[in-house]
């Protein structure tokens, strides 16, 4: 329905068939054992085709267990009761469109030349016509022409090229191949969650012996290297190629230039700024501005961030399960830019940016807040105040740690309950200080947890005054609050009414 390799039978189709019925099944679980999203067509060939209605019907909802037979029963009744008419409950929405409306013009690629045939429109009316304007407004304008956008690196092997901050303190890996790496489930909206994580980059410009802890932990792969397909593939056909390569390398400067990545399939639809610090794997994509371009970098992002993007982005790619979609080259490319032509327009465009960076600014507190007490003890151990450590082990799951603070029976301190395990401070700020790194933690059962905590109660207590302030300027305004203003400002920047707002909002709520 929308990759490129349907685009002939997308075609092909409504030329010689009436389309009668188009069912889609996402996220139905049809079939029990396969991850798939299977769509039934109802064709019938020859017959008149110009004033044709397709009747479209999309499944939104699964229902496939017993004690649920009577929602199937009246599902299916909806199906067959509303068919070409506009209805929709919690279950499916059902509509019909003219089947004239699907163009099969071929066009040609600006840069490459290459021609495709554009994709079927099966929304609704409504739709449709919010998806014209937003295009209209852009007038032509697309990511494609701002920006490049690429599939992260693909290694062949992942488990060998990326390692974690354990293995890298083991081999202490020559910097230079070493890379900070992300991958797809690190980026959230407006946030990169960095799990310091590496990359051992190595090209088949790279001259191995240089690197010499590098080669050594490699060696021990040397054999699993060798058997990756691409390698295999590449060598019978005659090509130079070293066993140490990763599979598919882009430039370093696709990289280390400020940039925006997004998740490549995913259920969360949001795009996070990159400074030039990470690169990043497959399971990203990867979107870079031109060089004319590089200075609206944060604008775009806000643009990319907002609702009009994400329904204009929902509305044109390629859906996957319940709630997931790719965001892939293909349909990032088409998404329409609008770039500020007037003075007044000039200035929505600087709110909107203004607006981002408070995100960013807000995000990375957040981060900080959340990773207490990490960041908040480096100023003072760099100035060699005193610490100390406790070891803290869970002994059962947690979704999210409660800690209790209590008074020692003895009077001598506090404990901090955690499930049946308490852990003894000699101090009340100590136990808060405590109580703050571990609340809302995720913990499994037998793991360990080491917290650093300065000798001094002063110290302890100046700490968790700046852990305070910094969880009253993420409060106001909220990243809720301003990511609510830079819709507003998106909306009036692409000339968006009222009923045009409803229908985006409408269609985010469903999908």
């Amino acid at each position: 329905m929308k990759a490129h390799y349907g685009n002939y039978i997308r075609a092909y189709i409504p030329e010689k068939c009436l389309i009668e019925e188009i069912i889609d099944l996402r996220g139905a679980k049809v079939f029990k054992e396969a991850t798939n999203d299977p769509i039934i067509l109802i064709l019938r060939r020859n017959g008149k085709i110009r004033n044709h209605q397709i009747n479209i019907v999309i499944v939104k909802k699964e229902v496939s267990s017993d004690e649920d037979e009577l929602i199937l029963k009246n599902t299916l009744e909806s199906i067959s009761k509303n068919i070409g008419k506009f209805y929709q409950d919690e279950y499916l929405i059902s509509y019909a469109i003219a089947q004239k409306r699907l163009n099969s013009e071929i066009r040609t690629e600006k840069d490459t030349g290459r021609k495709y045939l554009s994709d079927w429109d099966l929304t609704p009316a409504n739709i449709a016509e919010v998806r014209r304007k937003i295009i209209s407004a852009s007038k032509g304008l697309t990511l494609k022409d701002v920006c490049d956008v690429y599939r992260g690196i693909r290694t062949g092997a992942n488990e060998i090229f990326t390692v974690n901050r354990e293995k890298e303190i083991e081999y202490s890996f020559d910097k230079e191949v070493s890379k900070k790496l992300i991958e797809g489930k690190d980026v959230r909206k407006y946030l990169i969650n960095y799990r310091n994580l590496k990359l051992l980059y190595l090209t088949h410009e790279t001259d191995i012996e240089k690197y010499p802890t590098v080669k050594k932990y490699l060696l021990k792969f040397k054999d699993t290297l060798e058997q990756r397909a691409q390698y295999r593939q590449r060598k019978e056909r005659g090509e130079d190629i070293e066993w140490f390569e990763i599979e598919q390398p882009l430039s370093p400067s696709i990289f280390e230039v400020p940039k925006i990545v997004t998740q490549r399939v995913s259920n969360d639809y949001g795009f996070a700024f990159d400074d030039g610090e990470f690169y990043t794997l497959e399971t990203c994509s990867t979107i870079v501005p031109k060089l004319q371009y590089r200075r609206k970098v944060i604008f775009l992002l806000g643009l990319l961030n907002s609702k009009p993007m994400e329904f204009f982005a929902k509305t044109d790619g390629k859906a996957l399960g319940k709630k997931g979609y790719e965001f892939e080259k293909q349909f990032l490319d088409r998404l329409p830019i609008y770039l500020p032509q007037t003075k007044p327009e000039q200035a929505l465009a600087d709110e909107i940016t203004n607006k981002v960076k408070q995100i960013l600014d807000k995000v990375k507190l957040e981060q900080k807040t959340e990773n207490f007490p990490d960041e908040y003890i480096k100023e003072y151990r760099s100035k060699g105040e005193e610490f100390y450590s406790i070891k803290i082990s869970f002994n059962s799951n947690h979704k999210a740690v409660e800690p209790v603070v209590e008074k020692d029976i003895d009077g001598r301190g506090y404990n901090i309950v955690i499930g049946k395990k308490p852990v003894f401070v000699e101090s009340k700020v100590k136990a808060n200080y405590v109580s703050a790194a571990l609340k809302g933690e995720r913990a499994k059962k037998d793991e360990k947890r080491q917290i650093l905590i300065p000798k001094s109660d002063a110290i302890v207590e100046e700490i968790l005054k700046k852990l305070e302030e910094d969880k009253a300027r993420i409060k106001s305004p909220s990243v809720a609050e301003l990511e609510g203003e830079i819709n507003e400002l998106v909306y009036k920047l692409y000339g968006l009414n009222e009923e045009d707002v409803k229908v985006i909002e409408d269609f985010l709520r469903w999908f």
